[in-house]
């Protein structure tokens, strides 16, 4: 397994907040997360990249339209 980000990383690392981050598993959309025992949250850092790279797609469609 790769690197496990925990929310706060992950926030720093995509410049957005951690509710946001929140927000995102509640309407179960932005990149794949873990959750471990007791709620603990963490994200594969492959998981997030590839989560990324399906972004950027997205937004060249978009602007190709």
């Amino acid at each position: 397994m790769g690197q496990l980000l925990h929310p706060e990383a992950l926030s720093e690392y995509l410049q957005i907040s951690t509710k946001t981050l929140s927000n995102w598993r509640s309407l179960r959309v932005g990149p794949a997360f873990i959750r471990l025992q007791r709620g603990v949250i963490r994200y594969r850092r492959e998981d997030v990249d590839d989560w990324l790279d399906e972004q950027a797609w997205t937004s060249r469609e978009w602007m190709a339209s």
